[in-house]
């Protein structure tokens, strides 16, 4: 009995050992595993990418990487976790035969009867293997270990924005939106806004443009609160709004992204979600507004037709209307545009853009764009260069400075005018017509003929023509216009002179 209390304690030497070792293990299995997972579900969403770019062998070397690191993982708790089990039943053998060793001898020289000793073992067995029973679960628990730890750093990551103990709830825009010397860096030293002062006046229609990485998106981001400014304040009315609680900011705010955000529910559901307490009444109000109702009625069955997966029985224009509808559905202050139609085709952009300007009448309307046609009519139009406002008015204003907006609108002019080259040579010459609102074939009278000039080619002369639009309402280059003389001079809209003529 000495003997078994002494050697005992030291038969779960091998569990205490080895036991961190396999949490150890079964953490980094975890972590090999969210690896494996976040790289299996990039390579199926740029399936189409990756066939393009003949892409297969390295998607394929990749997935083959972390596959080695996962099964390496997977050997490792699988080692530990053997060592963790079998450990402590080694032990207990090995203990036994020290029993029975030293019995025997007890037994031979007569301190103790064979009766006492094969008595003793039995109890010794019974009790050794309910310890085994102990052991086994402990590797599981390490595997469990291992889980937990990995939630617990999830669960003590704190949000990068946080509601202050006192915020206070936002009431509706009264005034203006003002940026105050807001400087905003990502992390690193370099600072995607800097020193950036603006006002967006109650019931405007603003807008941001600029070059890609020129901090338009950072700034709506800011007035979304997914940040806060590094230095400066964003206030409503005077009000910081890191004084105020996140869900009352966002309730004045309505939001349509780039890319559209459907969840793989009903039409109804998905544009319900702006606001989970509305009516279907009010939902259908919604999508009228949006000017989907028509083609959702048409579907076989209505407003309970699944979108699918990201919304991917839909079209990007009919995938832009549902969120139009669920943005409008908040019946919000504020209308944010993040680039809402720049990865539409024009004919549908004009559209979806015809919709925007109408439910933004009484609202507060900041759009962020690269696509210069959609900020024509805005009230006042901040440029950004390198997170600095470097130029700020409507669109005539700084068509006049001939700035950097200018420069901007020049090259944007250009990239249009060369995607509106036809082949068709067969019809009769048209040119563009910098301010009339018809067709001019050549030798027809021009309301100014001296709007045309030749186009000088680049890379050489053009084989194609230039094709005026027909309809006004849906100019390419300035949106929705009322008349021809809508349009600015050509000289200030290409960046070339052009006359009648046929290429």
């Amino acid at each position: 009995a000495l003997v078994a209390m002494l050697v005992l304690p030291m038969c779960m030497l091998g569990p205490r050992i080895f036991a961190p070792r396999a949490a150890g293990a079964s953490y980094h299995r975890r972590q090999f595993e969210a690896g494996l997972t976040s790289n299996l579900q990039e390579q199926l969403v740029s399936q189409p990418a990756v066939k393009a770019f003949s892409l297969e062998a390295r998607a394929q070397g990749i997935f083959a990487e972390h596959n080695v690191l996962l099964a390496g993982s997977c050997l490792c708790l699988g080692f530990f976790s053997a060592l963790v089990e079998r450990s402590a039943g080694i032990g207990i053998v090995l203990l036994q035969v020290v029993i029975m060793g030293v019995g025997a001898y007890m037994a031979y020289g007569g301190q103790l009867s064979i009766g006492s000793l094969a008595a003793f073992q039995t109890l010794f067995v019974n009790l050794s293997y309910s310890l085994s029973y102990v052991t086994q679960y402990v590797p599981n628990l390490a595997q469990a270990i291992g889980g937990m730890i990995r939630i617990d750093e999830l669960l003590a990551e704190m949000p990068r924005v946080q509601d202050s103990p006192h915020a206070l709830p936002l009431p509706r825009l009264q005034e203006q939106i003002c940026i105050r010397g807001v400087v905003f860096s990502y992390g690193g030293e370099q600072r995607s806004l800097d020193e950036v002062d603006l006002v967006v006046k109650k019931g405007q229609s603003v807008a941001f443009v600029g070059e890609s990485g020129s901090g338009k998106s950072t700034l709506l981001s800011l007035i979304l609160r997914f940040y806060d400014p590094t230095a400066g304040s964003v206030e409503f009315d005077g009000q910081d709004l890191r004084q105020v609680t996140q869900a009352s900011l966002r309730g004045h705010l309505g939001v349509v992204f780039q890319e559209s955000f459907l969840f793989d529910l009903t039409m109804r559901e998905n544009i319900r979600l702006g606001r989970p307490d509305a009516t279907d009444a009010e939902v259908e109000e919604a999508a009228k507004a949006a000017e989907i109702h028509e083609f959702i009625l048409g579907m076989p069955q209505g407003y309970e037709t699944p979108v699918g997966e990201r919304g991917g029985r839909l079209s990007g224009g009919q995938r832009q209307r549902l969120a139009i509808a669920r943005a409008v559905l908040r019946d919000p202050d504020i209308l944010l545009l993040d680039e809402a139609t720049s990865a539409l085709d024009p004919a549908t952009e004009a559209a979806v853009n015809a919709t925007l300007a109408r439910l933004g009448k009484g609202r507060t309307l900041i759009s962020v764009t690269h696509r210069l046609s959609s900020v024509v009519g805005m009230d006042r139009i901040f440029v950004l260069r390198q997170g600095k406002v470097v130029e700020q008015g409507n669109h005539k204003q700084l068509l006049n400075q001939e700035g950097y907006y200018y420069q901007l609108w020049n090259d944007f002019a250009l990239r249009l005018t060369e995607d509106m080259l036809v082949g068709d040579m067969d019809s009769p010459g048209l040119s563009v017509c910098g301010q009339g609102n018809r067709q001019h074939t050549e030798g027809a009278t021009c309301c100014d003929s001296s709007a045309h000039r030749t186009a000088p080619g680049r890379r050489g002369d053009w084989p194609r023509r230039f094709r005026h639009p027909t309809h006004p309402a849906r100019h390419p280059h300035l949106g929705v216009v009322q008349t021809g003389s809508d349009l600015p001079p050509p000289n200030r809209w290409l960046p070339f002179p052009l006359r009648t003529t046929r290429f």
